[in-house]
Order: C-alpha cells, then structure tokens, then sequence
C-alpha cells in the first residue's frame, strides 16, 4: 500500500515510498527544539508499518513537501481561441466523467509560502470563552499537537506495532479461571440491605446528569469502585514512565488508577526500577500501578476509551514484569495476568480486561501485551446487574492490590537477602487470599452467599 507521508517531487508520477530523508546539513551543528521535535515526528510516521489517512498524516505530509526543491509547474498558454469557446452542458459533463483537468504537474508542488504562514481567519462565534468551555474530550480531539492520541488512527497503528494486541480469541492467561472465580465472589457490601433501590436509583440519575468525562468520574464511577482504602489517584499524567509503546505519542493519563503507597517498597528498589513503576517523581503519588479505569462522556467513543485503557495496562504490565525481573529472572515471564483495566461509559457500558506479557518469536518485537475482554456488564438497566457489574469490579481492585502485595514483598526480601521459597511460583502467588485490610467489606461478606 502506498505511503501517504512521502511527498511526490513534481513530473515525477511514480511514488518513492524509501528515498525521502531530511536534507543534511555540510556540517554538523546543533540541533535546535523545534529540529529534534520534526526527527522525533518523522521517526514515529517512519516506524509504522501502516499510515492511516489523518490530518496529523497530511501535517506530516505538508512539512515534508514543504522540504523538497522548489520547483514551478510547466505553465501551459492557451489560445485566444480556448479561453473565449463557450462550452455545452454536455461537454461539460462528458469532460467530467473522463476525469476533468489534468493536474498532475500539481503533484507535490508546495502550497506558497503566504499561505502556509497566514494565520485561520476566526469566526465571530468563535471566542476564547467558547474555546476555554471545551470538554477534556473535545480539546483532545481537536489538538493540533505533535503526538498521536487515542484518537488518531496511528496510535491504534502504534500499539499493534509494538506488540499491544486485543487477544480475545487466542490463549488465555495462565490465572484466567482464578481471576474469574474471584470477581465472580459476591459482596456483602452490595447486598439489598447495604446497597438499596434509592442508591441504585441515585447511581442512575448521576450518570443521567453526567456532561462530560470529568463529571462521570466523579459522580458515578465512585459508586460502581467502592469505599475500600486502595491508594488511588484520578487524572495524573504519567511523566516519569518510559515511553511504550515506542514512538511520537502522548503519554498516558488514566482517569483512575490504583496503586501501592511508595513507601512499602525499599527506596534502592524504586530508584533501579523507576521509570517503569513510578508514574511520576511524586512520592506521594501510587507506585506500580497495575489497576486502571478510563472514562467517557456521553459523546464518547468506546473504541477511544478502549485504546487509552490499552495504554494503561501495557505501562502497568511492563511494571509488573520490571519487578518480577528484578525478583528472579528465571521467572519473569510465567503466562499470568497481574494487570486489568476497566472502561466505563455513562450508558452504563462497563467493560474489564485483562492483560498478560508472553515472550513471542518471528516478529518485530519480543514481549507481547494481550489485553482480554473479561466480562461486561450493563449498569444501569437493572439493579441485579449493576451489583454483578460493581462486586467484578471492587474483586478486581482487591485482587491485583494483593498482587502488588506480593511482589513487593518478594522484591524487599531480595534486596535485603531474606531467602523466599519458591519465590514467583504459582503456588505462591496463590496463597494469602484474605481480604486485605483496606476492604469495604469484612471476610464473611466474600463468601458467594453473601447478599
């Protein structure tokens, strides 16, 4: 398929997908800002294996035509004759079905240079007011900035190239019946008694109100997460991360994550393993997060809100295989999911997933994240499946918290030299299954009988 970002130099017909590569300079001076900031942008279009049709595309493809010689078009003269003939209707129309003008020594012709620097002429209606009112969704959808969003097809292009998959139909998780059986557990805490019909009811007319992506996290999605006491945070920008997948795009900021308090795990630990498990240089912020929930308005796009939840989980599954590498290399890659993620939209759409590392062959990368519909629910038809919906979901917190839990006490027990039996055997990461002590719930309330 041919390239979209490679400019055509003018008479020339045939594309070249390979021969275009920024002009050298004779000698090699200092790059400036905006120069490593158009390397950074032509090595993310380079790097993936398919160009979508975008504006940031034809951006891209606009600064490089921009780039190349600049050379007018053969200027054709016509007779006087020509330009006073009055044509027909029909040979009007016969002229368009055989395809109109011939334009092809417009190819790759740069647009003049007043007209790249003139400045969008503004309409009245479209005031700075009207512009700060913006949801958080519609200011990312419209972004001119140089990185890839959730809402451009090349992030999409971008994670698949870096091995971050949908695996619905493939193997499952070597876990995938232990995750399933404890979400599965009910919770006192949603029984009829704790959880009645005016809170369902309130729950329903939160969502109804709910104007953007900000107001459903805050007024609805509480009610499906809980009261249990898991260190979170709500719309952090990780900054200190790694970049992953690799490539020009924004990084990630999930409305809601959870994570371990910084000072459970021995500071060497967090300083050798940061940019993989500390989102930012905040100590107060959660470490290692491994639980994520992304969140949509009423217009917004579950196929966007599914793509930013991939992101978070392939970034809380790296950490999860940092530390295990860390623990015992031997046993890094053990086919178990130690990461989920859960997308929720006012509809009462909420969807958990979750996400595992294996070690692949014969392709372009070596560690393969696949993220995995586990179960989805509609919340805010009946109350039955709302408390289905929340109990899966308030399981899933307390689940992947005790799996920090363990880890990171197996890694403490490493930098201090405190022998672990069998350290990250199966067996082991199996044991310990009581309620931590954060949990709105108490023992008797995980039993599947319970309310």
């Amino acid at each position: 398929m041919p390239s979209a970002l490679h400019p055509i130099p003018p008479h020339n017909r045939k594309r070249k997908l390979v021969d275009w590569k920024p002009l050298a300079d004779p000698v090699p001076q200092p790059a400036s800002k905006r120069q490593k900031q158009q390397q950074t942008t032509a090595s993310f279009w380079d790097s993936l294996s398919r160009q979508w049709l975008t504006r940031r595309a034809l951006e891209e493809l606009d600064r490089r035509t921009s780039e190349l010689p600049l050379t007018g078009p053969t200027c054709r003269t016509r007779s006087h004759k020509a330009k006073n003939q009055k044509f027909k209707l029909a040979d009007l129309q016969r002229f368009s079905r055989q395809g109109g003008p011939d334009l092809k020594d417009l190819r790759g012709f740069p647009r003049p240079a007043l007209l790249r620097s003139s400045p969008p002429i503004m309409k009245p209606s479209q005031s700075g007011s009207a512009k700060r009112n913006k949801t958080g969704e519609e200011s990312r959808a419209t972004s001119s900035g140089t990185k890839s969003s959730a809402y451009d097809p090349n992030f999409m292009q971008c994670l698949k190239d870096n091995g971050v998959i949908k695996h619905n139909r493939g193997d499952k998780p070597g876990n995938w019946t232990e995750i399933r059986t404890r979400l599965a557990q009910r919770r006192g805490s949603l029984s009829s008694i704790r959880f009645t019909d005016v809170d369902f009811e309130n729950f329903q007319e939160a969502n109804e109100n709910a104007s953007n992506e900000d107001t459903v996290m805050i007024h609805a999605f509480p009610t499906i997460a809980g009261t249990a006491t898991i260190p979170h945070q709500c719309n952090k920008l990780f900054t200190n991360l790694l970049d992953f997948p690799e490539g020009n795009i924004k990084a990630a900021k999930p409305d809601w994550y959870d994570g371990s308090d910084p000072s459970e795990l021995r500071k060497e630990i967090r300083q050798k393993l940061s940019l993989y498990i500390e989102p930012a240089k905040d100590d107060s912020l959660p470490m290692l997060p491994n639980f994520f929930t992304e969140g949509k308005g009423p217009d917004g796009s579950l196929g966007v809100v599914e793509l930013q939840a991939m992101q978070d989980a392939a970034l809380g599954a790296r950490g999860i295989l940092a530390i295990r590498g860390y623990i015992d290399p031997s046993t890094t890659y053990d086919n178990n999911a130690y990461t989920m993620a859960a997308t929720y939209h006012p509809s009462g759409h909420l969807t958990i997933y979750t996400m595992h590392v294996v070690r692949v062959t014969g392709k372009a990368y070596r560690d393969e994240y696949r993220m995995i519909e586990l179960m989805s629910f509609a919340m805010k038809g009946a109350l039955e499946n709302f408390r289905q919906g929340a109990a899966y979901l308030r399981n899933a917190r307390e689940l992947m918290a005790e799996y920090r839990d363990q880890h990171i006490a197996l890694a403490n027990n490493k930098a201090q030299g405190t022998p672990s039996s069998g350290l990250l055997s199966s067996e082991a990461m199996r044991s310990d299954r009581t309620p931590r002590p954060h949990s709105d719930t108490s023992s008797d309330e995980l039993s599947r009988g319970g309310g």
